[in-house]
């Protein structure tokens, strides 16, 4: 958006021409193997989706923006508690993406993760800071993006899985042998 003057003196908003190319809300869409999700571990999901342009900006997120405040580092990602520790988002590395969850106190094995609303499948981000305004935008409820919460199974008994997320003050996730 610019703005221009015209010949009485006043400015006047205009904007670029729009482009044909339709907004990419999930750009790539990864299946199981590429997601490297093992056999066993979050059996509903088929993809991951890793959040477009579309997606960032639905949630009023700014590109090369710092990381929101209060996220406090754990062995494999971030957390930050919520209304005095009752819900705690944390974001986690996987691979070369950033998963997105949270968990409820009252509940402690019972974590959520973000998930497309249609398709019951991941929507993970590039970058951590991307997962972080993704988090708290979509705490309690995600709001003009088609994201839900959805219970994590318990975890599965498959060698060197990684189970649970890292939690505040837990030292990170724990691996089943």
């Amino acid at each position: 958006m610019s703005f221009t003057v015209n010949k009485k003196g006043t400015r006047i908003m205009t904007t670029r021409a729009a482009s044909t190319e339709p907004a990419k809300l999930f750009d790539p869409i990864l299946d199981r193997s590429k997601a490297q999700l093992v056999d066993g571990y979050l059996p509903f999901v088929t993809y991951a989706l890793i959040a477009g342009p579309a997606f960032l900006s639905a949630v009023q997120y700014v590109p090369a923006s710092a990381p929101p405040p209060d996220w406090t580092r754990t062995r494999v990602g971030f957390c930050k508690q919520f209304r005095g520790g009752a819900v705690t988002l944390w974001v986690q590395k996987w691979d070369r993406w950033w998963q997105i969850g949270r968990c409820v106190a009252n509940r402690p094995d019972q974590d959520e993760l973000l998930v497309c609303a249609f398709s019951n499948n991941l929507i993970w981000t590039r970058k951590k800071e991307e997962a972080m305004f993704i988090a708290e935008h979509c705490q309690p409820r995600p709001r003009r993006v088609a994201a839900r919460w959805a219970l994590l199974p318990p975890p599965t008994p498959q060698p060197k899985i990684l189970v649970w997320p890292a939690r505040c003050g837990s030292g990170g996730a724990t691996v089943k042998k």
